[in-house]
């Protein structure tokens, strides 16, 4: 089969999708998607040197070098590609620009230079003009990290004389982190407390003698570094005493790895067992570590008192005061949000005083000043006037908690053979993650929201619940898209997003919608390692407090949920309601339908109440989800519904047994549970 390719240049200026076979032109892979491009060496030249002319200043070579996830550049620089000297072997042009200034940084020991920025900008101009005779061992060193080249003695022996520390390491066990409370604010600031440590704080402390161009990755609050010999010893260690500082119960653990530049200069096996050396050194940190969680005091607690600090930028400016001036010394015997901790102050919220641990109280007040941070940013990137939510209710009596994560990182990370390429990675899942909210709160109309944590390819979002199933249908799409291989027409998704959606009223304990909507994900996830087409894949449960068992028993003859649901799946039963609808076709057969399938104790008892209901309704329902379930791999035969015995469509997959899969399946209670959240569409 021949193979066949996208055009570059017209996917990037227009996003249009042109599949050409190619012979004389430039073709490369890209290693998140596995698309293959094509575009010629003509084009990919005057990008190059537009590029070039563009950046004049150091701010703009910095912009270029480090693009924000809230507003990512345009696809012609963000995914241009940079060849090596065989024209075969290629890396993004960002991340081997980044790599190539931060190889002859260390390479030249550049730290004792008195103008930084004017080298910083005469290394680009030697990288773009591809001056392959000035800096020739920054040149040799970043042709390593593409392909096996021919071995050099003589820069084997400076790289090698070049000794470098590898700084590794983050957070981890986030979700028990800001998972432990019920307050909304404090999980809230618990999301952005891990960013700004993990983003912000981390890098430039690792870097703060030096460049930032020697952080390969931040992304996801993970850190990855490359620092000269001479950094401190007690650098990571300093990392982790700003966590202590600042999020006193965040897991987290830092290492160096002394190595040299000959040995990161590498690619393939190389870079994986380089890679597996400071994952090991890392596990080890993570076990010797020990962790006081259950400490009652503010770490910044000064005579009973916390003092205020600084939130800062990724440049190091300020950008808000967090203050704790209404707060005094109290003590009881629990912590009202964690309830595992002993509380050592009061915290007046109107009339009443809560009583919270120095780790609730912090995350409470970053929370509180930081509520707005995710909508004024979408507001300013979307230009989207949205509703400032100052409580749950103002989003919507009935609220929606939306847990998302990715599918297959793991297996697209097991595929990258360089620091570029795990560079791009990072950069381009980070994007994915935000942008997909960004889209999919603008094409679901939602205007007012809670954005509790969007980072890495973690998503929890609250959202009106009469727009939630749209908003998911939305997020999963766009998450995908980014990771599409568009040189396909169809094929497996190299990685897809999985969601979970819980349904609640707003004063609804929200810890147990969370906790709810995180086994929701979890069962959606374990749906993906079923479906061969990994499309994405959403559970849901409607919360009553009177009724929150949302499962069935195994000895009922007939399943009454198909959840948790494909991508597919979970459009269809959208799409069948929708129908029904606008066919003003109330709920009350339906009704009537479930509790027969609920109560009977053979199939054929339900189809012979199937169809006597059937023929009182006068047949509306049946061809309707008959095409619709065919479509993506169903059997609908009087109420019942089964999956097809051959696996071909986007829609056939199941979590179940072989036994589970032959049981009969009814749709009515998926039918009656989403009903009253969505929104009539005309047909």
């Amino acid at each position: 089969m021949q193979k066949m390719y996208v055009d570059w240049i017209v996917w990037a200026r227009s996003n249009q999708v042109q599949r050409v076979s190619v012979t004389h032109q430039k073709t490369w892979q890209d290693i998140v998607t596995g698309t293959l491009f094509s575009s010629s060496e003509e084009q990919l030249k005057d990008i190059r040197e537009t590029l070039y002319r563009r950046v004049n200043t150091i701010e703009q070579l910095d912009e270029l070098l480090k693009p924000s996830s809230q507003k990512p550049i345009s696809k012609e620089y963000s995914t241009l590609p940079w060849f090596s000297e065989d024209g075969q072997s290629q890396v993004p042009f960002i991340e081997a620009a980044r790599l190539f200034i931060a190889f002859s940084f260390l390479i030249e020991k550049a730290y004792t230079c008195e103008d930084l920025n004017r080298w910083k900008m005469d290394v680009w101009k030697t990288f773009c003009s591809e001056d392959m005779n000035n800096r020739q061992a920054s040149w040799y060193a970043l042709n390593r990290t593409c392909r096996s080249c021919l071995s050099n003695p003589k820069f084997d022996t400076l790289l090698e004389a070049v000794k470098v520390k590898i700084l590794r390491g983050g957070p981890y066990k986030i979700r028990k982190y800001y998972l432990e409370t019920d307050n909304i604010k404090e999980m809230r600031g618990a999301s952005i407390l891990i960013e700004w440590l993990g983003e912000v704080v981390a890098p430039q402390l690792a870097t703060a003698k030096w460049i930032p161009e020697l952080v390969i990755y931040s992304g996801g609050g993970n850190l990855m570094a490359l620092l000269p010999g001479e950094a401190s010893d007690h650098l990571a260690t300093e990392i982790e005493k700003a966590y202590s500082k600042y999020a006193p119960t965040l897991k987290n653990a830092y290492i160096l790895y002394d190595t040299n530049l000959k040995e990161i200069a590498c690619c393939d096996e190389q870079y994986i067992q380089l890679i597996k050396n400071t994952e090991r050194e890392l596990s080890i940190r993570k076990q010797l570590k020990v962790y006081n969680l259950v400490e009652n005091s503010h770490p910044l607690d000064k005579d009973g008192y916390p003092e205020s600090f600084y939130l800062s930028d990724d440049k190091g400016e300020r950008i808000d005061k967090i203050t704790f001036g209404e707060v005094v010394p109290g003590k009881t015997e629990v912590c009202d949000s964690c309830r595992v901790r002993k509380p050592r102050y009061l915290l007046p919220l109107g009339s009443e005083k809560i009583n919270l641990c120095g780790s609730c109280l912090q995350k409470h007040q970053v929370g509180r000043k930081m509520r707005t941070r995710f909508m004024s940013r979408y507001s300013q990137i979307m230009d989207k006037e949205v509703e400032k939510a100052s409580m749950l209710q103002a989003i919507s009596d009935d609220i929606a908690v939306v847990y998302a994560d990715g599918n297959n990182m793991g297996g697209i990370i097991q595929n990258v053979r360089s620091l570029e390429q795990m560079a791009y990675f990072s950069r381009i899942t980070s994007a994915a993650a935000v942008q997909a909210c960004y889209k999919a709160l603008d094409a679901s109309g939602i205007v007012s929201f809670e954005c509790i944590a969007v980072g890495g390819d973690d998503i929890f979002m609250i959202v009106p619940a009469k727009k939630a199933l749209k908003f998911v249908d939305n997020l999963i799409e766009c998450f995908n898209e980014a990771f599409r291989d568009l040189s396909q027409a169809f094929q497996k998704m190299p990685t897809t997003l999985s969601a979970g959606l819980v349904i609640g009223k707003y004063n609804a304990p929200i810890r147990v919608l969370t906790e709810k909507a995180d086994q929701c994900l979890k069962n959606a996830k374990e749906l993906i390692r079923q479906d061969r087409f990994n499309q994405g894949s959403v559970d849901f449960l409607i919360y009553r407090e009177e009724y929150v068992v949302d499962g069935e028993i195994d000895e009922n003859p007939i399943r009454t949920s198909m959840r948790p649901l494909t991508l597919a799946m979970f459009r269809t039963l959208i799409d069948i309601v929708e129908w029904l609808k606008a066919e003003k076709q109330g709920k009350t057969a339906i009704q009537r339908l479930q509790t027969a399938a609920e109560q009977v104790e053979s199939e054929p008892e339900f189809q012979i109440s199937y169809r006597y209901q059937v023929a009182r309704s006068k047949n509306w329902l049946l061809n309707e989800l008959k095409t619709k379930l065919a479509d993506i791999g169903y059997d609908y035969d009087a109420g019942v519904v089964r999956q097809k015995a051959e696996i071909g469509t986007p829609g056939n997959a199941s979590k179940h047994s072989a036994s589970e899969i032959s049981k009969p399946i009814t749709i009515w209670k998926d039918m009656l549970d989403v009903w009253d959240y969505i929104e009539e569409e005309a047909k």
